[in-house]
């Protein structure tokens, strides 16, 4: 069993199987928190507040350790943002290269409000179909 170590969060106890760990709200002075779900081989990676460029690393590092740990296929559910800097969009660009390096597959779940974005920066193929 592998321990999973996002922003410094070492979460030993992890069943690969049924991989949840979760924070409801952004900690004191984070502008985001980060929940994230696995079961079988999807992930699920929620984030909540500000999509910033810290939000994006982390977003992006949490993605890199659910591929590490042998998933293929990640969900980023961005439906819980409230603001968005379109400069963290190349975080998650660069999380979709990485799991498609690693044979899998990355879709970004988002509001209509946020596909704008995603568009406008060209990486409207990352988005999930509704």
């Amino acid at each position: 069993m592998e321990a999973l170590d996002v922003d410094g969060l070492s979460i030993d106890s992890l069943d690969i199987d049924s991989l949840v760990y979760r924070f409801a709200t952004p900690a004191a002075g984070l502008t985001h928190a980060v929940a994230v779900e696995g079961i079988d081989d999807l992930a699920r990676v929620t984030l909540i507040g500000a999509l910033d460029r810290a939000a994006g690393r982390s977003v992006g590092r949490a993605v890199d350790e659910l591929v590490g740990l042998g998933y293929r296929s990640v969900v980023v559910d961005l439906d819980g943002i409230d603001t968005v800097e379109p400069g963290a969009l190349d975080a998650l660009a660069g999380a979709a290269v990485r799991v498609r390096a690693a044979s899998g597959t990355l879709a970004v779940r988002a509001a209509s409000s946020t596909e704008a974005l995603f568009e406008a920066a060209g990486l409207s193929a990352l988005l999930e179909a509704a």
